[in-house]
């Protein structure tokens, strides 16, 4: 994102300051991380996710805060605008229907593994709903499995624990953190030979995120 921006004329140090925060994952973090950005103080504030956006509004009803929201609870109902119509606060941004584009790429998931009858999907925390997906999986009897993963060291042993549990495929939600650490999933998936959603999701779901799924050794095996 630095990047981007100095390439449309902000300078760090010399027309732009910029004061990075960031909770390692550690989502409970968000509220104070929010309030340090507000005491600094700063002329704007960038927010990705749900979590990090209702952070945000809490701390301050006057700085711009200008989003990406991903997520399945909607605008209005997690109270960041009063509506599409007449938003009113101070947030702006993008909203992505991370839902239902999850929902896709599950019932594309299934046609790249039909025998598919344990999902698991790796769990991005609060701020996200699996009322969507759940629809999906009751339609094709698909059982699905919730797999929290700890930190960024933690692929390995989660999808280690998905095929002891026999999973036949994964889904990787829309989330910032998985487009992050999009290639330490697609390794910890090949590494236990488990299909996945990946593919070219770290380009974003408008770059086919749901049109690849890797499906390696297990499924020719049968």
């Amino acid at each position: 994102m630095i990047a981007a921006f100095r390439e449309l004329g902000y300078v760090e140090g010399r027309t732009a300051r910029f004061e990075v925060r960031t909770a390692k994952n550690d989502l409970d973090r968000l509220p104070e991380l929010a309030a340090e950005l507000v005491r600094t103080p700063v002329d704007i504030i960038v927010a990705v996710s749900p979590p990090a956006i209702l952070a945000a509004k809490q701390a301050t009803t006057t700085i711009p805060i200008v989003m990406a929201f991903w997520g399945a609870e909607g605008l209005i109902e997690s109270g960041v605008v009063a509506s599409f119509t007449r938003p009113g606060g101070n947030v702006t941004g993008v909203y992505m229907l991370a839902a239902e584009l999850d929902a896709k790429r599950f019932e594309l998931l299934l046609q790249a593994v039909p025998h598919a009858r344990t999902v698991a999907v790796l769990n991005p925390g609060r701020g996200w709903s699996l009322t969507h997906l759940q629809q999906v999986a009751e339609t094709h009897r698909i059982q699905l499995l919730i797999s929290d993963v700890p930190g960024p060291d933690g692929y390995g042993a989660t999808f280690a624990a998905m095929r002891k549990a026999k999973v036949d495929a994964v889904l990787v939600p829309s989330f910032p953190r998985f487009f992050r650490e999009h290639r330490l999933i697609i390794e910890a998936a090949a590494e236990q030979q488990i299909p996945d959603s990946q593919g070219r999701q770290a380009r974003g779901p408008s770059c086919r995120a749901a049109d690849e799924v890797r499906v390696g050794d297990q499924h020719e095996n049968g």
